[in-house]
Formats: structure tokens, sequence, C-alpha cells
């Protein structure tokens, strides 16, 4: 404690002083982050696309964080307005991005179920109905159909399949020669995760899909991508090859850990918007993804008639 006005001045000026010193520190930290800060700040594409993983998950959480388990059906609606924005966000304008059924114009034939995220191509045809989010759409219009789902599990991949199949046969019957994009989203996988348990559970959600009648998921019917936020990414290879049996389809499963919204939205963008295109002179997204160097967990065919047999 200073003892007289001369230790007392020195002591004074050394406090404003350390003061001082300790808010420049905290303008120099600012200044770091502000967006007129001219430092070097090191480029990282990736990571901008990793954290789309995180900004869905932190955004879903918000909705359960608050009401607790008072009632499923509105988390489940987030998610899904949560997946249409992101959509909406990085595809063409020209894309219609929204909730919606498939009506033939044919009064006999059936309706699909509604579509958690259906993509439309309103140029080619008009739709029947659109207000709001909300379309119901004519096949010929129709690009793609994406579920959007909280738990990967047996049942909720079985569902996929299922009502999946279902709107692509209504696309098929009634414009035979398009087949639309066709995918899934989950949000958490908290039991599946070794590849073991991962082939398990597409082997069970088949038998039960497949023992549904006529909408049992065949080649053509099956997902084109499965993707869980944060964990692996399911990409079906479709093509025929000779010799081949037709109810096999191989499946290649990819640890795409936060990277997997990203390939299932460039997965999604190449297959509607270059269809048939030549995988090896494909552009800059693949390119960029492909330097990820994305770890694979196993490719392997599947039965699809197992539940049949």
């Amino acid at each position: 404690m200073p003892t007289g006005p001369t230790e007392g001045a020195k002591a004074n000026t050394q406090h404003t002083s350390a003061k001082g010193s300790h808010q420049d520190r905290q303008i120099f930290v600012s200044a770091k982050h502000s967006p007129n800060y001219t430092g070097h700040v090191k480029r990282d594409t990736l990571g901008c696309l990793e954290s789309w993983s995180e900004e869905l998950l932190s955004r879903a959480e918000r909705v359960r964080r608050l009401i607790g388990n008072a009632h499923w059906l509105s988390d489940g609606h987030h998610k899904e307005e949560l997946v249409r924005q992101f959509l909406s966000r990085h595809l063409p304008p020209s894309l219609r991005i929204s909730r919606g059924f498939i009506c033939p114009p044919e009064n006999d034939l059936r309706v699909s179920s509604e579509i958690d995220v259906l993509i439309t191509d309103t140029w080619t045809e008009m739709p029947w109905f659109t207000e709001g989010n909300l379309i119901i759409a004519p096949p010929s219009c129709v690009l793609g159909q994406l579920h959007v789902k909280t738990e990967f599990d047996v049942d909720g991949l079985t569902d996929v399949l299922s009502s999946g199949a279902r709107n692509q046969k209504i696309v098929t019957d009634s414009v035979s020669r398009q087949i639309p994009w066709f995918g899934a989203i989950f949000f958490t996988h908290s039991k599946p995760k070794k590849p073991k348990r991962l082939k398990e559970v597409f082997r069970k959600a088949i038998l039960k899909a497949s023992n549904g009648g006529s909408d049992v998921p065949t080649r053509e019917r099956f997902p084109d991508c499965v993707a869980v936020v944060g964990g692996p990414v399911f990409l079906a290879d479709k093509r025929t090859t000779e010799g081949a049996p037709r109810d096999q389809i191989r499946i290649r499963v990819f640890d795409g850990a936060n990277l997997s919204p990203a390939v299932m939205l460039v997965h999604l963008f190449d297959s509607i918007q270059l269809p048939g295109r030549d995988l090896a002179r494909r552009g800059e997204w693949v390119q960029l993804l492909a330097s990820a160097e994305i770890p694979s967990l196993f490719s392997e065919p599947f039965d699809l008639t197992l539940g049949t047999k």
C-alpha cells in the first residue's frame, strides 16, 4: 500500500499502464476477428463444407432442448424444414424445394405419401397445386425425393425403402423413362457405427421392406444416397454390369463424418443436373471432395429379394 504522495502517484501510473496494456491486447485480439483485419487467414474450403454438419446438428437440437419430450412430431417437422432450407441455399433457383405429393393425372392411379423434401422442375410442367411450402405435382416434373429421419436404425431405413419405392413406382408408371433421384438423411446414428453393424441394419431393412407386397425396393427404386449427419454415407451403384444379378445392388459406404451432407448435396446435384456424366470429368465440387480422401468402410452387394424367398 503506498505510504506517501510520490509512491501513490507511481503506483497509479503503473496500474494505468498495465490497464492500458491489457486494453491494447484486447483491441488487437478483437481486430484479428474483425472483417477489416488484413493479417493472413488461411483458407479452408473443406472446413466450410464440414461446418454444414455442425450447423444442422446444432440447429436441430434447439427445439428438443426447449420442449424436451413434449412433441416429437414438431421435432421431426423442424428437421425437415432445416434440410429444405439447406438445399434451397445451395441448389439452383430453378429447382423447387418443398414438401408435397406426387399426383398422376389419372383418377384411378394412387397418390404418393407426403414426401418430406420433394424436388421439382416447374419449368417442365406446372404443379397441380402450390401454396406456401406445399406442392402437389404431376410425375413429369418430379426430379427427386428426400426423406428426413432422426435415428438411423432398421425401422427408419425400412420406412425409407418402402415409401420411397412406392413413390418411385408412381413416377415410373406414368413417365416410364424418368427415374427421380431418391435419397434419405438421418440426424443421428447412436447404435450402428461399425461396418458389421451397418451391414446388418441394411440387410434387416431390406428383408422387412421386401415383405411389403408390390412396393418392394428394386434396383431402380432403391435409394441413390443415404447420409447420416456427422456419420457414414451410403451410395448405391445402380449401373447394370454384364453378369450382375438383377436382384442385387452394390452399396458403397464411406466414413463421411462431417462431410456427409456435402457428399449428399453433390450427389443430388450431379444426378439431377448432369445425368450420365462421366464421374472422372465432373467439376470442382467432386474434385474438392476427392481431395478429402474420405475413408471407405466397405463395398458389398445386397440381395433385394430376401423377403420373397
